[in-house]
């Protein structure tokens, strides 16, 4: 079996531990090339994997597909309680889940049990509890995303670039258009999206998640043509030619 923690200490005491009971056990170096080192030990057995894996790595979450894909079995062992994160570790096909928060001994036992092939929590009913709050947070997550539907990819765009700091003159440079285009689609965001500010905006987008649409990204703002000089008919005549 093997540990993938970046808790590296707490990894290295459970493992020593479950050594001594027989069972073999290889602590992951969470600083390298994670899926590489778990191949380079087997290609089957037990993964009890974080969710927090240090800022230079994906959620642990993440890597439950992969190692089932390999052949691995997944136990999630999480610090944070999240259970809309467990519910999904779960869905994507965990056999369990476990909290560091628990007794020790408990773990020890719990994750023994697992290599000898019996349950773990959550038990049946807890999963399916888990299950049903997943949907429903989902379709409450759908729900409030919804408005952000109707934003055009140019109006995606301004709020992409609102929610990285840009002032509306440095939108109007980076996209080529006036500074007054810029703000009137700032007004058309906040109206779209029934806020009163740039700032609720971009709370809103970050509560509920959102990312423009890829199509945001492949429609490139052209630059606006200077207004043309209106010629007088004067200037528009034909020159005379005396005789």
């Amino acid at each position: 079996m093997m540990f993938v923690d970046d808790h590296h200490f707490l990894a290295e005491v459970l493992a020593s531990r479950l050594d001594g009971m027989n069972h073999d056990t290889t602590v992951i170096d969470v600083e390298q090339d994670i899926l590489a080192q778990i191949q380079a030990h087997g290609s089957e057995g037990l993964v009890v994997l974080d969710l927090q894996l240090g800022e230079n790595n994906p959620a642990g979450e993440e890597f439950i597909e992969p190692l089932l894909g390999l052949g691995f079995h997944v136990l999630v062992l999480s610090g944070v309680t999240d259970n809309h994160a467990f519910a999904r570790c779960l869905e994507l096909g965990a056999v369990g889940v476990l909290e560091k928060t628990a007794d020790f001994q408990s773990l020890i036992s719990l994750i023994d049990g697992c290599l000898k092939g019996e349950s773990v929590p959550p038990g049946g009913s807890e999963r399916a509890r888990m299950a049903r709050e997943l949907d429903e947070y989902r379709r409450l997550l759908a729900q409030s995303r919804r408005p952000f539907e109707a934003l055009s990819p140019k109006e995606q765009l301004v709020l992409e670039r609102i929610m990285t700091g840009n002032s509306a003159a440095e939108i109007s440079a980076e996209m080529f258009v006036s500074l007054a285009t810029v703000r009137t689609q700032i007004k058309s965001v906040t109206r779209k999206l029934n806020v009163t500010s740039q700032l609720q905006a971009v709370a809103l987008a970050h509560h509920v998640g959102w990312q423009p649409d890829a199509s945001a990204h492949g429609s490139k703002p052209e630059p606006e043509s200077p207004p043309r000089l209106r010629q007088s008919n004067a200037n528009n005549r034909s020159p005379r030619v005396r005789r």
